[in-house]
């Protein structure tokens, strides 16, 4: 969420940053503390970040 808090207040008016929150708030479940390149296509995402 370090991108929420350094960019997004810039970048966006505040009713986007917070709908862009909202939604990264949705995928935080499945992806956690994943890094990108641990993210791929074949990732089963009915399980919890590892």
């Amino acid at each position: 969420m370090r991108w929420g808090k350094e960019v997004l207040p810039g970048a966006a008016k505040p009713a986007v940053g917070a709908r862009y929150l909202s939604s990264i708030g949705q995928l935080d479940p499945m992806f956690g503390t994943l890094r990108m390149e641990q993210i791929s296509p074949e990732r089963d995402l009915t399980s919890p970040a590892t």
